[in-house]
């Protein structure tokens, strides 16, 4: 049985539970235009920074740091 709290948010059953699921909610958010600063994903990895990001039209970068959870 599940125990999570329901989400039926755009194909997720449940809210993110994983890293990695995070990870893919960013990338549903982004696609709907939900940040008020446009991003365009330059690189993702395991390694810090997870999401390396630019800034359309400024050529700013900036990094991204998913969490499941922390203190």
């Amino acid at each position: 049985m599940h125990h999570q709290p329901e989400l039926d948010f755009r194909g997720f059953m449940w809210e993110p539970t994983t890293e990695q699921e995070v990870v893919v909610v960013f990338g549903i958010l982004l696609h709907l235009g939900a940040f008020e600063t446009p991003l365009c994903i330059d690189r993702v990895r395991t390694t810090f920074p997870d999401c390396t990001a630019l800034i359309p039209g400024s050529g700013r970068r900036v990094n991204i740091e998913f969490e499941y959870g922390s203190s």
